[in-house]
């Protein structure tokens, strides 16, 4: 088996396709499903959070020997953490098995573990991490799409809960491994970047956060995002969520480049925004219901 995954390897990143477009998910968990032993115990009421680069196109799968499609490369830039220690991995494998598991279900999993980058905790050291989902999983009555072996990899992820798992060996005894499983892992597309302008047209971006005005935000059209398509009524502004004070938005060539950007404008004292605060972020959706986020650089003044 290791000599298979070694050629995979080498046939994979010899025929990756330069420009492959990707997409990026964050993900969530519940705490340990258990806490009996270590080194669960040593993650008791701690959820795992990160993100990941997920791409479905990276070309036809090897077949591993026992009937897994294998697909190098699905997924990539693994970043995530659990209380204080973070792990992270630049390329993974997705592995798909059609009725495979108990002969009935499906199974799709994440690998990311190739060149994981993990921590060390009470005497164990994480050297694998996994996520898993299941055809027909508990609490999803219509069950999930078909993982069908020699695929292409499905669009989108599931949106229904899987599970991850974090393996971890003895630092004292190499090889003895233990594992812990995190319940509820929910994969969600992460919100496209667009390109906030906190008061266009100045440089130090000051607030006043006990002003009775209104802060004027611009948003820019760029080669591959268009302004205005932002859906106002979602907008929001501020550690509190402020919506725009007119209730819609002015479309103008802001920064005169030939393209419509949008400005728009937020109560102040409703954002939420207080000394210290170094940074504001604009949050929201497009008409299509694309999830967005920008934040620009702030200066707080009259704080004493």
């Amino acid at each position: 088996m290791k000599q298979f995954f070694n050629f995979l390897l080498l046939f994979t990143m010899s025929n990756i396709a330069l420009g492959q477009a990707s997409v990026t998910y964050d993900f969530t968990t519940d705490v340990p499903g258990f806490t009996g032993g270590c080194p669960a115990c040593l993650f008791e009421n701690q959820p795992v959070t990160g993100s990941f680069d997920y791409n479905p196109d990276v070309g036809p799968p090897a077949i591993s020997p026992t009937g897994f499609s294998i697909y190098l490369g699905g997924i990539s830039s693994l970043s995530g953490s659990v209380g204080s220690n973070s792990f992270a991995d630049d390329l993974g494998l997705v592995i798909v098995g059609d009725d495979i598991v108990a002969g009935t279900r499906d199974l799709l999993r994440f690998s990311p573990g190739l060149f994981l980058e993990g921590f060390e905790i009470g005497g164990f050291t994480l050297i694998d991490a996994r996520m898993m989902w299941l055809e027909g999983t508990p609490g999803d009555p219509a069950g999930i799409p078909d993982f069908l072996t020699g695929q292409n990899l499905p669009d989108e992820l599931p949106g229904i809960p899987g599970v991850l798992f974090l393996d971890f060996e003895n630092t004292l005894y190499p090889g003895v491994v233990f594992t812990v499983g995190f319940q509820n892992l929910i994969v969600t597309l992460a919100p496209t970047n667009v390109l906030v302008d906190v008061k266009p047209g100045t440089s130090s971006n000051s607030i006043n956060p006990t002003s009775k005005g209104n802060i004027p935000v611009a948003v820019y059209t760029t080669d591959v995002f268009d302004a205005t398509q932002l859906n106002v009524e979602t907008l929001v502004f501020g550690p509190n969520a402020a919506i725009e004070s007119h209730g819609r938005a002015h479309i103008e060539d802001i920064d005169a480049d030939g393209d419509a950007d949008l400005i728009l404008h937020f109560d102040t004292q409703e954002t939420g925004i207080q000394c210290g605060d170094a940074e504001a972020t604009l949050t929201g959706t497009t008409f299509s219901g694309e999830a967005v986020s920008g934040s620009d650089a702030i200066t707080l003044v009259k704080c004493q």
